[in-house]
């Protein structure tokens, strides 16, 4: 698991503001996304269902990269979730496979440093 902060959080092409900060927990061995329940609700009342879901984080060395996933990936399911071990008013997303379709990830553990390498959804084959 690796967490980092967001810095925005789009879900069905809009922009989610919050007065807490969010955090994302990449975790490669969750296939869909699953949300704190302090924020799941609330969103899925706005959202209407969970069509896409994009991530902004920012990298150690300053650039954005963006997460996302989408129907009609199976993979993509949204659910609630709950921690013991979170404050009850955190706000959370865990991030799975379905965010990191086309992306190598190399985590090194000694640097606390996380390097992700995004490819082209559809490459050309010519």
């Amino acid at each position: 698991h690796y967490v980092l902060l967001l810095q925005n959080l789009v879900v069905n092409d809009r922009l989610v503001r919050t007065s807490e900060p969010i955090y994302a927990m990449i975790d490669t061995g969750a296939s869909g996304c699953f949300i704190t329940e302090n924020m799941f609700y609330p969103l899925q009342r706005q959202a209407r269902g969970w069509r896409s879901m994009e991530v902004d984080i920012t990298t150690y060395r300053g650039e954005t990269v963006t997460l996302s996933a989408r129907r009609p990936d199976p993979l993509f399911l949204v659910l609630p979730a709950t921690y013991p071990w979170l404050p009850s008013d955190a706000n959370l997303i865990v991030l799975g496979l379905s965010f990191l379709r086309n992306s190598k990830i190399t985590l090194d553990l000694l640097q606390s440093k996380m390097l992700l390498r995004q490819f082209p959804e559809n490459p050309s084959t010519a």
